[in-house]
Parts: structure tokens; sequence; C-alpha cells
């Protein structure tokens, strides 16, 4: 017998900022990322985002969310 052996595909956003909720292309600017972004997420891969507080020395990833459907 053989098992296949499934595997997760991710893509992940570091951000920086406060009160984000989802990810989303910015169609206008540029259709083509947008295009393949949406193929991607159709086609099974998890859109996830980390959330990150920046100073001049240091980047801290301080959650993890995925996307908001």
């Amino acid at each position: 017998m053989i098992l296949l052996q499934l595997k997760k595909t991710r893509v992940a956003f570091v951000i920086q900022g406060e009160g984000i909720s989802e990810v989303r292309p910015n169609e206008e600017t540029d259709p083509e990322f947008a295009k393949v972004f949406y193929e991607a997420k159709k086609a099974g891969v998890e859109i996830v985002f980390y959330l990150c507080e920046v100073t001049p020395y240091t980047l801290k990833i301080v959650s993890e969310r995925g996307e908001a459907e």
C-alpha cells in the first residue's frame, strides 16, 4: 500500500501596523499579483500574516493570523 503524505502550503506576510484583520492584494496597482494570489488561495494555499513591532534595532513578531474570510 502506498500512502501519500500531504503537505500544507502557506504564504506568509509580515506586517508592521496595528488593527490589521486581513491581507489581500491591491488589484489596481498589481493586477498580476492579485490574479496569482487568488489562484493560489483557490488551490488551497493558506494565507497567513504576522503582525510585528519594529524598533530601530529589532523586529518582533507579536501575533500570527489567518486571512479573514
